[in-house]
């Protein structure tokens, strides 16, 4: 079963992971946490210390939050390290979203830092329960702030999330019931909704079968017309070679075979029509070239 966070009683990684005995990095976070992702000797060594902290009890917890509020700065530090596990469960679920793994984990530990001095342990919540909303908020802003190229503000990112949120646990909801539900106007939802989220270079390379090419080049023009119907339609064509000169529609007609014979070579098309090859090959160029304006506009 996969981990959980902290708080889940009845999760079995949670009951090893509260023994005493330290657990080696490589033996549970490699495995689940990192999966396949890369991660230099920094955060290696930050997730090793996390993993080697063992689950606090409640008592344990309220314990530290008090002598945090007497500033005690070791028990605010022991409060984080012994909960960074909770970030990095955190922190998982927003991966692709723009950001590395690390930069999410440090968003987190942001977050985590706000819930450790603002905790009051006299209310009776457990120390998990209050820091995952500081730690959601902080990676969510992070990303607002930091993954996207044109930047989103937090508030409208935030809400853009909430109301995605209520469409998936309602689908039968339109627009303006989210709205009605979240205390926002439509227009406010449909500009939250309409905000720029995923961007990307037009000049960054794609790798394909016949090698790399720009995101440009396999952006279709809408207004562009289809080349296959321009192909098709013979009438657009003769007609754009009427608008050429006696000798480009001659070596335009022998190259391609449009006048019913089978396409020549430029050496051949010199030799019939008793022309230089130069005078040939130039001509052939101006008359695409014409054609193209004409047919494509």
């Amino acid at each position: 079963m996969a981990p959980g966070p902290i708080g889940w009683g009845s999760n079995p990684t949670r009951r090893v992971l509260a023994q005493s005995q330290p657990i080696p990095l490589h033996t549970w976070y490699d495995a689940y946490y990192m999966g396949s992702e890369d991660y230099d000797a920094g955060t290696h060594a930050y997730l090793s210390t996390a993993a080697n902290h063992r689950i606090l009890t409640a008592h344990e917890e309220r314990d530290l939050a008090r002598r945090i509020a007497k500033g005690d700065e070791e028990a605010r530090h022991e409060l984080m390290a012994c909960n960074i596990r909770l970030v990095l469960s955190i922190a998982r679920r927003f991966r692709n979203k723009g950001m590395p793994l690390a930069d999410l984990v440090q968003e987190g530990t942001i977050g985590l830092d706000k819930a450790t001095r603002k905790f009051d342990p006299e209310r009776g919540f457990k120390f998990s329960t209050y820091a995952t909303w500081w730690i959601r908020q902080s990676i969510q802003r992070g990303l607002a702030s930091n993954a996207e190229l044109i930047r989103v503000p937090s508030q409208v990112a935030a809400r853009r999330a909430d109301i995605r949120t209520h469409q998936r646990k309602n689908p039968e909801h339109d627009i303006d019931q989210t709205a009605v539900k979240l205390g926002i106007s439509s227009t406010q939802a449909l500009r939250a909704l309409g905000a720029a989220e995923v961007t990307a270079s037009l000049d960054r390379e794609i790798a394909t079968e016949e090698g790399s090419r720009t995101l440009l080049d396999s952006v279709a023009d809408p207004f562009a017309p289809d080349p296959s119907e321009l192909v098709l339609d013979t009438t657009v064509l003769y007609e754009s070679l009427d608008q050429l000169t006696e000798q480009q529609r001659q070596v335009i007609s022998l190259r391609f075979g449009l006048d019913g014979g089978h396409p020549r070579s430029l050496s051949e098309i010199a030799t019939e029509l008793d022309l230089p090859h130069s005078i040939v090959r130039t001509t052939q160029k101006q008359a695409l070239t014409q054609l193209r304006e004409l047919m494509v506009g």
